[in-house]
């Protein structure tokens, strides 16, 4: 049946959320940005994604958020595990 952790993220105006693409061994994520403007990059796809806008993709794939508009970015995402290992992030 698997997990789920839901989290608020916000970042800076021109900051990442890592310098380099996050990968985890299974599960999905979702969002839903609701300030600001986030440049979403997935498996080298990038997508950007304003208040109002949300995602999905599999957490298999490279991924990585950064805020690109003039105001911090502001989102709010649900990932899922497939299994009850201990990673959430």
């Amino acid at each position: 049946m698997g997990r789920c952790a839901f989290c608020a993220s916000n970042t800076r105006q021109g900051r990442a959320r890592g310098e380099e693409p996050i990968v985890h061994s299974e599960g999905e994520e979702c969002g839903l940005v609701t300030r600001g403007t986030v440049e979403l990059t997935v498996d080298g796809q990038i997508s950007l994604l304003n208040a109002g806008d949300g995602y999905y993709f599999p957490t298999t794939l490279p991924h990585r958020f950064r805020s690109i508009g003039a105001d911090e970015a502001v989102f709010v995402r649900m990932r899922r595990l497939t299994s009850d290992v201990n990673e959430v992030a």
